[in-house]
């Protein structure tokens, strides 16, 4: 008796890992084809949210410093950091082609984030935090280009 209910156990246990395991495979080829088969204007979408996202890191860390409440070597490694992933993604961005309605939109932001990031790198190497006031503003205003090219994009603000 023991050893039937034990079989009958080890056997729902194999069909509900059978299931698991055909249900995990699903879910990774669903996860992969759809990053694999996103549309341009997805793809430039995705690179320009990333953007945005480094360049208010940058703006962050940066107000930071100025503020005195991080340390001079954080805010360097920081913003290396985000000149490097503003690079990467404008390489990346640049090899795509822009739906026509997108075209309109399309600005020189994407680029001029990076120098700025390196000119705020500079400003912090040279430890003048008001060297830094114009550089911010500069980030400011093309992230802000960015959120609009975003939108005319994908028709919404994220």
């Amino acid at each position: 008796m023991i050893a039937v209910k034990t079989l009958q156990s080890t056997r729902l246990r194999a069909k509900h890992y059978g299931q698991s395991s055909r249900l995990v495979f699903i879910a990774a080829f669903t996860l992969v084809t759809g990053c694999h088969f996103q549309s341009p204007t997805e793809k430039i979408a995705r690179r320009l949210k990333m953007m945005a996202s480094w360049a208010a890191t940058a703006a962050l860390v940066g107000d930071a410093w100025m503020a005195n409440a991080v340390p001079q070597e954080y805010t360097l490694r920081t913003l290396r950091e985000a000149r490097q992933q503003l690079h990467e993604n404008l390489k990346i961005l640049q090899s795509y082609s822009f739906p026509p309605e997108a075209q309109r939109g399309r600005s020189d932001s994407p680029r001029r984030l990076e120098s700025t990031v390196r000119r705020m790198i500079e400003a912090v190497q040279q430890a003048e935090s008001s060297a830094l006031v114009q550089p911010l503003h500069q980030l400011a205003e093309d992230r802000g280009r960015l959120v609009i090219l975003l939108t005319q994009l994908t028709g919404t603000h994220e």
